[in-house]
């Protein structure tokens, strides 16, 4: 019986460890893009732009919508990579919406390879509610790194 037990415990400890989530979604096309909060739910939004490029975040309204049970203080990190060619002017800028407020630096530039390189090329992000009452809709999206 204490073995029954025992490997219940494992499976369960193993099982802490794992996290589901979808794979992440083919790169945006080389343009101007909008975010959907499916693209952040995913976690990771990628993208090989050819010039400078915005990436406009989703309304907050949206963002409550599209998040099921969402509560003041509920957040979802997610993930910006620019795949861009190193060196080249392909910056993605994090543009606000509606009900949203930007906290940090919102650009992601692509890597840069140099020997004082500032950019890897990614950057991670929290959206947070801080509102989630109908009309009144308010999220700060927070860079982290």
């Amino acid at each position: 019986m204490n073995e029954l037990v025992l490997n219940k415990l494992e499976v369960g400890r193993l099982d802490k460890h794992l996290e589901n989530r979808p794979l992440a979604a083919a790169a945006k096309t080389a343009g101007a893009y909008t975010i959907t909060i499916a693209d952040v739910h995913n976690g990771i939004i990628r993208m090989d732009p050819t010039a400078a490029r915005d990436f406009t975040l989703p309304t907050a309204a949206l963002a409550v919508a599209g998040t099921s049970g969402a509560k003041i203080g509920d957040c979802i990190d997610f993930h910006i990579i620019n795949l861009g060619s190193a060196g080249d002017d392909e910056t993605i800028t994090v543009v606000t919406a509606t009900g949203a407020t930007l906290i940090g630096f919102m650009d992601v530039e692509n890597s840069a390879t140099t020997h004082d390189a500032f950019s890897v090329g990614s950057s991670m992000f929290r959206l947070q509610f801080t509102n989630v009452t109908a009309s009144s809709e308010a999220y700060d999206l927070i860079r982290l790194a």
